[in-house]
């Protein structure tokens, strides 16, 4: 029989808190798509920009094999070093236009990691798109998602402290992603559909998920302090 002051069992916490562990997405034939290769022409000759473009190849990859391999903590941790590359190479195209000359088209090709109990996502199909605004919203998801699933693993191990961490950052790229980058894209006159893109770069579907980690979160908060 225990009383109000008796600790709550760990056994208690983790059932308490049990959770739907999603995967983040993954790349579709990441091999193919070579940044180096499709801006050679306009970009490979200036040393800064040939720097960009090889980073962006690496880091690249370097993210797919760890979505493949459903490395919570490798998605995390290379999706955050790609995303800076991928939007100075955005902001460079944006801000000169008329440079940004393709020797090869940019077909980026994700399957969504929410769209299925599949690892990586693979009950969805693969979505593709031209846009760099696709990837960037691929890959902020993607980190949003090992944030996430990195809190399920803490909770299942008794690291609630650190569950609750990453349930709130997972909560606050996808409020990000919410109210400033989906509208932007949009405001950008992006031409394409809602219904031809995995559900984490559909405001809706943004919207469902912060509600959902928040839920998450007050009831690991609740136990843990």
């Amino acid at each position: 029989m225990s009383t109000d002051d008796s600790p709550i069992p760990p056994s208690l916490i983790r059932l308490a808190t049990s959770l739907h562990q999603y995967n983040p997405g993954s790349i579709d034939s990441a091999n193919k798509l070579t940044f180096s290769k499709s801006f050679k022409s306009s970009g490979m000759h200036h040393p800064s920009t040939s720097s960009l473009l090889l980073t962006l190849d690496s880091t690249r990859v370097d993210l797919a094999t760890t979505l493949t391999s459903k490395d919570a903590s490798g998605v995390e941790g290379n999706g955050t070093r790609y995303l800076p590359s991928i939007r100075r190479l955005l902001l460079s195209c944006e801000v000169q236009p008329d440079t940004a000359v393709l020797d090869e088209k940019l077909n980026f090709m994700w399957r969504g990691g929410l769209e299925g109990d599949g690892p990586g996502g693979t009950c969805g199909k693969v979505r593709s798109s031209q846009a760099l605004m696709y990837e960037v919203s691929m890959t902020v998801a993607s980190i949003s998602i090992a944030h996430a699933s990195l809190g399920c693993s803490d909770s299942q191990t008794g690291s609630f402290a650190s569950s609750v961490t990453n349930f709130k950052k997972a909560a606050s790229i996808m409020n990000y992603m919410h109210t400033k980058h989906l509208p932007q894209w949009v405001s950008l006159g992006s031409s394409t559909s809602e219904g031809d893109l995995p559900i984490e770069c559909v405001t809706g579907g943004c919207k469902g998920e912060i509600e959902k980690r928040s839920k998450r979160k007050r009831v690991s908060i609740k136990f843990t302090f």
